[in-house]
């Protein structure tokens, strides 16, 4: 189903590219395949953050099941990544 809903996946994040800090699949411990996926988005609030959430097309179309919504304080970027 991931690839079916991919490009409008992809198209929406590309929209929306001023929110999204961070990105990326949850692989299996095999590295297999995807088990979900971590948004770290730029929002002010919770209510944004779920508005986003609500107009994901792989959400909307069942690829995502459940959501799970959490406040992040910035700590630091680690030296490696600088």
């Amino acid at each position: 189903m991931r690839q079916e809903f991919r490009a409008a996946h992809e198209a929406y994040l590309a929209q929306h590219a001023s929110m999204v800090m961070a990105r990326g699949p949850l692989v299996a411990d095999n590295g297999a395949g995807a088990i979900g996926s971590v948004l770290l988005l730029d929002v002010p609030d919770m209510d944004a953050a779920r508005a986003f959430m609500a107009k994901e097309p792989f959400y909307g179309n069942g690829v995502y099941k459940d959501i799970n919504v959490h406040r992040w304080r910035f700590g630091r970027v680690m030296d490696r990544f600088k």
